[in-house]
């Protein structure tokens, strides 16, 4: 029997357009697809369809976050800048516990169902460069029922002993994990060099080749430290730039999700526009490492494609809706603040269109996966403070309309507005 979803329904078809339905219905077909989306519906065609009605509940399509570290899940929001030392202190050590398998296991399955609790419906994470831990990681991916895009963490320079492997044998062991793992529906393998300073020309060119011979995506780290850049020009002396670096190893293209892009010249971005590579902004990152602030709407007028990522642990949360009040707050300092609808977009139409599957995911479209969150924002109100949550108040409440109440749940929000998680129509979280 199909479904009908009756709620309050906010998404974004486009950058900026922000679609409410108030209520909408969703219909949804018994493998899990949007057979319909609109706003009014007969009783006619009630009558052989189950009707879940989620009342004055916001629904809005399930997060994505395209820039994430698996392994550093356990320290956020702990250290601080600079960068390098940061990695050197914090996350090196940290990835070397993930060489115990029982570790690996544990922390992989409180990441994945943190995401979901959170409505991080689609992740894309980076795990260590411990062949049995990233697979371990798959595995918890499967069980939570999260969609994933994995990767197994390219280094050979610069790192303690127990994270390094030479270039054929790191991508001799990834090969590996894509044959396991790349016919999943909902999982994929990431090729994910960490970035220029821990990698060898070898490592990335082989990189890059196993990219192109299994046609998959690749994640890096661009730009995101002024420190960095200084000790990437001066090992890679022989490129124009640290982006030109990467497109000589075969780095850049569409398929190619680049954290941070902070400090780019105006030659390195049009390299990515011309490479059709994605800048993944993680705000919170960016400001909690001291790095930087991507002046994001001037990359987005240009042309630069670009998605939102928490950059977990630097970032200090796993919460999209966080991501997005903060790539708001960080563009007020510059010319053109990001609008309510765009950090929408931002957090789920265009973290869909960066992985290809936006015909999946990331908004309300016919025939598309029904990933989506039911969101309980009544106690965000500041009148409802002393109302238990799911209360409706006898009082009319001000500053109420849907935008108020998104909003509010972006520079509001807690974990427990998240009701319901659903990932192709089912209920991977619920809350209790």
């Amino acid at each position: 029997m199909k479904r009908i979803y009756k709620a309050i329904f906010i998404d974004t078809p486009s950058l900026g357009q922000l679609r409410i339905y108030n209520p909408g219905f969703l219909t949804l077909s018994e493998d899990g697809k949007i057979e319909d989306f609109r706003q009014k519906i007969s009783s006619d065609e009630l009558i052989d369809a189950e009707l879940v009605d989620f009342g004055n509940r916001i629904v809005v399509p399930g997060f994505i976050d395209t820039h994430t570290h698996l392994s550093q899940h356990a320290f956020a929001g702990i250290g601080g800048p600079p960068l390098l030392p940061w990695l050197h202190t914090y996350t090196f050590p940290q990835e070397l516990r993930f060489n115990d398998a029982d570790i690996a296991e544990k922390e992989a399955s409180i990441f994945f169902n943190s995401c979901l609790k959170l409505g991080t419906t689609t992740v894309v994470a980076y795990v260590t460069s411990n062949t049995e831990a990233t697979n371990i990681a798959f595995e918890e991916a499967q069980k939570s029922g999260i969609r994933a895009w994995i990767g197994k963490v390219l280094m050979d320079e610069s790192a303690p002993i127990g994270l390094l492997q030479n270039a054929a044998t790191a991508i001799e062991e990834n090969e590996k994990l894509i044959q396991k793992w790349n016919n999943n529906v909902k999982l994929a393998s990431i090729i994910s060099p960490r970035f220029a300073l821990s990698c060898s020309r070898g490592l990335m060119r082989a990189a890059g080749k196993q990219a192109a011979q299994f046609d998959l995506f690749i994640q890096t780290h661009l730009s995101e430290n002024n420190d960095e850049i200084l000790a990437v020009q001066k090992s890679y002396s022989e490129c124009n730039s640290y982006t030109d670096l990467y497109h000589s190893m075969g780095l850049l293209g569409s398929k190619t999700l680049l954290g941070h892009c902070i400090h780019l010249s105006e030659d390195e971005k049009k390299l990515l526009i011309e490479t059709k590579s994605v800048a993944v902004h993680c705000p919170s990152s960016n400001r909690f490492l001291a790095s930087g602030s991507m002046e994001l709407k001037r990359y987005l007028d240009e042309g630069i494609r670009v998605s939102l990522g928490t950059d977990v642990a630097a970032g200090f949360s796993l919460s999209m809706a966080n991501e997005a009040k903060e790539a708001i707050e960080t563009s007020k300092i510059f010319e053109s603040p990001l609008q309510l609808g765009e950090a929408l977009y931002l957090a789920t139409h265009a973290g869909a269109k960066a992985l290809g599957i936006s015909h999946k995911c990331g908004w309300f479209n016919k025939g598309n996966d029904a990933d989506f969150v039911v969101i309980n924002d009544h106690a965000a109100h500041p009148l409802m403070q002393n109302n238990l949550m799911g209360h409706e108040s006898q009082i009319e409440m001000p500053y109420n309309n849907p935008e108020h109440r998104l909003a509010r749940i972006f520079y509001r929000f807690s974990a427990d507005f998240i009701e319901r998680t659903y990932v192709s129509g089912v209920a991977r979280h619920i809350l209790s």
